[in-house]
C-alpha cells in the first residue's frame, strides 16, 4: 500500500501526461525511441499508463496503475446507521404499529423472537461502525486539536483583555510619569501586535468548517516493472 505522497505524484503526473498526449502533438505521442503511442485507461476507481506495445517483454516507459481512494459522507452514514441503531421515527408513528396486546402474543412467536435477535445483531454492528466512524471524523478533522486549541484561546484571550485593561487604566491615571506611560504604551501597542500575529490566525483556523468526507480505503500506486 503506498504512502499518499506517492499517490499523489503520481495521479499529477498520470493527468500532466495524458493532457500532453490530448493535445496530439507528436513528441507527446509515444516515448523516444518507440513506435507505438502511450496509453491511458480511465476506469472507474483505478487510473492505469502505459507506454509500449501490450504483450510481450517490451516496455520502453514506467507503466503503473493507480487504485484510487474510497470516500464515504459521514453524515449520510451516521444518519443510516442511526436509524439503525434507533428506529426510523416514521416507523414509529406509522399507522402500522402495534398496540400492546398485540405485542404480547407476537412476542411467543419464534419467528418474531428470530428477527427481534437479528435486530439485536444489527444495531450492535451498526454502533460498532457508527463508533469506529466518529473517531476517524475526530481524527481526520484534528478535531480534539482544535477542542484544546480552543481553549487556550480562551484562556489568552482573557489574559490579554486583563492586561490591555490594566495598563488602560494605569495610562489614564494622572499618578504616572511621561516615562512610565510611554513604556505603558509599548506595551500595550505589543499586546496588540502580538494578537493579530498569533491569536487571529489561531481564529481564522477553527472558522475551517470540518468536512464530513472520510477517505475509508487509502489508494494504492502498482507499479510494473
Amino acid at each position: 500500500m503506498s504512502d499518499l505522497k506517492e499517490y499523489e505524484d503520481n495521479f499529477k503526473l498520470f493527468f500532466d501526461k495524458f493532457f500532453l498526449f490530448q493535445t496530439g502533438k507528436k513528441k507527446y505521442q509515444t516515448c523516444p525511441g518507440c513506435s507505438t503511442k502511450k496509453r491511458f485507461s480511465i476506469n472507474k476507481g483505478k487510473l492505469t499508463y502505459a507506454c509500449g506495445p501490450k504483450g510481450g517483454e517490451k516496455k520502453c516507459g514506467p507503466q503503473w496503475t493507480i487504485e484510487l481512494p474510497k470516500y464515504i459522507d459521514y453524515d449520510e452514514i451516521e444518519n443510516s446507521l442511526l436509524n439503525i441503531i434507533h428506529g426510523r421515527l416514521e416507523d414509529i408513528a406509522s399507522d402500522q404499529c402495534f398496540d400492546l396486546k398485540s405485542l404480547t402474543a407476537l412476542m411467543e412467536d419464534t419467528e418474531v423472537i428470530g428477527d427481534l435477535k437479528k435486530q439485536e445483531v444489527d444495531v450492535t454492528n451498526a454502533t460498532t461502525e457508527l463508533q469506529g466512524l466518529r473517531e476517524k471524523l475526530v481524527k481526520d478533522n484534528q478535531l480534539t486539536e482544535k477542542n484544546t486549541m480552543i481553549q487556550d484561546l480562551a484562556k489568552r484571550r482573557l489574559k490579554n483583555a486583563q492586561d490591555k485593561a490594566l495598563k488602560m487604566q494605569k495610562l489614564l491615571s494622572d499618578d504616572i510619569s511621561a516615562e512610565e506611560k510611554s513604556k505603558l504604551r509599548t506595551e500595550y501597542a505589543q499586546i496588540v501586535f502580538d494578537e493579530k500575529r498569533e491569536i487571529i490566525p489561531m481564529i481564522s483556523e477553527l472558522r475551517v468548517q470540518r468536512s464530513p468526507i472520510l477517505m475509508t480505503e487509502l489508494p494504492k500506486v502498482i507499479k510494473y516493472a
